[in-house]
Order: C-alpha cells, then sequence, then structure tokens
C-alpha cells in the first residue's frame, strides 16, 4: 500500500474525501501500487482505480456482497454479444479500469514524530554505536539502573562460579595424593630371613624378659632317675 492522494482540513485542495476533515487535520488515501484516487458510481463513494490496456491481469467482480469467482483478465480481448435471435455484435475492449477499496487515515501534525532517522546500513561502523544511543535515550533512570545492577549481579555469579570449580578441583587432587599416602604407609616392610629360617628381627610390640639373678640350673642324680617304674637306666 502506498499514499496515493491526501487533502487537509479547512482547505479545498487536494483530493475530495468521503469523510470529512476537521481544521488542522490532515487525510490520506492508501492504495496498492500502481493505482490512483478517484470517484466512482451515483454517490461518487471513493475509491482506488487503475486502467489496463495491455497485458494480462488478476480480476473478480462482485455484486451483493458477494463475488463470481477469480480469474485473470488479458487486454485487448474481443467480446461477442447476441442482441437478438439473428443479430450478433463483435466488440473489442481496449482497455480495462480495474479498481480496489480505498483506506483513509486521518491524523493531525502532532501524532508524528518531531524528526525521523534513516535505519543504519551495514557498512556504517558506527552503527552498532548509533542503535545503542537512540535504545539509551529512550530508557527512563530506573531501566538503567536495572540493566547495570543486573549485569553487576550476572558478573558476580559468574565469577563465583569459577572459583567453586577452581576450589573443588584442588580439594579433589589434595584427597587423592592424601589416599596415595596413606595406602603407602600401611604397606608392611619385607622380613629378612637368615638362612637356618629364622628372623632377625624381633617381634614388635612383644616385652623382653630375663631369668632372675638367684636362679640356678641342677641335674637329677641317677638313683632320682632310676626311681621311677618307666623310666630305664643306663646298663
Amino acid at each position: 500500500m502506498v499514499t496515493a492522494c491526501s487533502a487537509t482540513g479547512g482547505s479545498n485542495d487536494g483530493f475530495k474525501f468521503q469523510y470529512s476533515l476537521n481544521d488542522g487535520e490532515t487525510a490520506v488515501g492508501c492504495c496498492p501500487s500502481g493505482y490512483s484516487c478517484g470517484h466512482d458510481g451515483q454517490d461518487q463513494y471513493q475509491t482506488c482505480q487503475s486502467v489496463y490496456v495491455t497485458g494480462s491481469f488478476p480480476v473478480v467482480q462482485c455484486k451483493s456482497g458477494s463475488s463470481n469467482g477469480y480469474t485473470y483478465q488479458t487486454v485487448p480481448a474481443t467480446v461477442t454479444a447476441t442482441t437478438s435471435e439473428s443479430v450478433t455484435v463483435t466488440h473489442t475492449i481496449s482497455a480495462y479500469t480495474v479498481r480496489a477499496p480505498m483506506i483513509q487515515i486521518n491524523h493531525m501534525a502532532t501524532d508524528l514524530p518531531t524528526s525521523t532517522q534513516p535505519p543504519p546500513t551495514p557498512s556504517d561502523s558506527s552503527s552498532g554505536i548509533q542503535v545503542s544511543a537512540s535504545i539509551s535515550a529512550h530508557l527512563s533512570p530506573g531501566a538503567k539502573a536495572g540493566i547495570i545492577v543486573a549485569a553487576c549481579l550476572g558478573a558476580i555469579v559468574l565469577l563465583g562460579l569459577i572459583a567453586w570449580l577452581w576450589f573443588r578441583c584442588g580439594s579433589r587432587r589434595n584427597n587423592a595424593a592424601s589416599a596415595k599416602s596413606e595406602i603407602g604407609d600401611s604397606q608392611i616392610p619385607p622380613i629378612p630371613v637368615t638362612n637356618n629360617g629364622m628372623s632377625q628381627v624381633p617381634p614388635a610390640n612383644r616385652p623382653k624378659s630375663e631369668l632372675p639373678e638367684h636362679h640356678t640350673v641342677s641335674e637329677l642324680d641317677g638313683s632320682q632317675i632310676s626311681g621311677h617304674g618307666n623310666l630305664v637306666g643306663p646298663g
């Protein structure tokens, strides 16, 4: 849709719109591209119209709120009409007038922005700065403060997460080293064995004892040994 016509309230210049304007109001008529503003019918209602003199174009005919189908019309076109049983008339149509609904928009001068800026182009190296400045200019102080606080909180959370991961990895390394050290200390060293099969290392944690000094070693005489019935003496 494009602006095909316009008019200002209180002035006789411009298109004669069907709906009246107040003083200071401006009306524009929006039509499809290639159409112009016009009036049609006995009531001279406003409409958009275009005249085709060659080629093919889509059309639909409407009557009493219904249509008879969608088709393509070719210009020039030859039509044949029978006026009576004996008279047939052939006519060549060299132009078609096609109409479309018009959209009328009324507005005041205060309804429009005071200035407009063209959109930034990709080739403009400062387009990002311009967009940021434009967005910042339309933000309230409260919104700006909220954005700053949210950015700071996000940075704190990110730093905390990094520190936690670093601490967790260090703790795992320390636990692994401690477990390895305990396993190494708990291993029992081999006990050296002499040729006679006895260990030269005294058993650990076993108390040592000595014979008392007053104890004397003596032998039994032969008579005492032979007195027992179950023992046999020499010879």
